[in-house]
């Protein structure tokens, strides 16, 4: 099987500028940082091949279903520069 290997770079916050709802649509503005996570996702043969952490698997299980996406065996790797549980947005970025 070829394999298909996608790499995201997704930059922190230093938090949220404007949050509310316009009308119908709810909207947040934030202020990117130089500071990433760089996500690589990749299809591969098997499901011992796969780790997903907690919250991107939920994700991925929302975009699959949301699109009405076939299952397949995904591989997710984050390598991220972004401290945690500072309110910069690293777990947003790793999702």
């Amino acid at each position: 099987m070829k394999t298909d290997k996608i790499k995201i770079f997704t930059p922190g916050t230093c938090g949220e500028l404007i949050q509310g709802k316009l009308g119908n649509k709810y909207f947040l503005v934030t202020a990117p940082i130089n500071l990433f996570s760089v996500v690589t996702i990749e299809v591969v043969d098997s499901p011992s091949d796969i780790f997903i952490p907690p919250k991107a698997m939920q994700a991925l299980e929302l975009f699959f279903s949301y699109f009405n996406v076939k299952k397949m065996y995904i591989k997710i790797s984050i390598n991220s520069h972004i401290p945690l549980s500072k309110g910069m947005s690293s777990s947003s970025a790793d999702i």
